[in-house]
């Protein structure tokens, strides 16, 4: 690897993560996708009407929020929790922050979301879209 590269895959490692030197941890973040305990969605929907699923995301301590949705652009679509994490000392804990995911399809038809739950593992729905 030239120096170039280094230089530049440095400065993305930082970009996601970074700390202060002076020891002030206000400074301390990473953003990261994250997983889903639970997952609430109707079976039935509507073409062209907004479907709002019920999700609980998992924060792993004290100085995680939840961010927004990221998903894929085809389907089965995959919806990934984005949590920040801001803080350099930061109390494990294990709790869950309850978000709605809204979706509306534009074509009737059968579609699968797929909310990954950890270790590989997927929380599966599938809906289907009338007109």
């Amino acid at each position: 690897m030239n120096i170039k590269n280094l230089l530049a895959a440095s400065v993305l490692c930082f970009s996601f993560l970074s700390c202060s030197l002076d020891g002030n941890d206000d400074n301390c973040y990473i953003e990261i996708y994250g997983e889903f305990s639970a997952v609430t969605a109707p079976a039935t929907a509507t073409v062209n009407t907004p479907v709002a699923i019920d999700t609980k995301v998992k924060i792993v301590n004290d100085c995680g929020d939840f961010k927004r949705f990221s998903e894929s652009n085809s389907f089965p679509k995959i919806i990934k929790p984005v949590i920040d994490y801001r803080g350099c000392e930061c109390v494990t804990k294990a709790e869950t922050v309850t978000e709605v995911y809204t979706i509306t399809f534009e074509e009737a038809g059968e579609y699968q979301l797929r909310f990954p739950s950890g270790s590989g593992n997927y929380i599966s729905k599938n809906i289907v879209v009338t007109e």
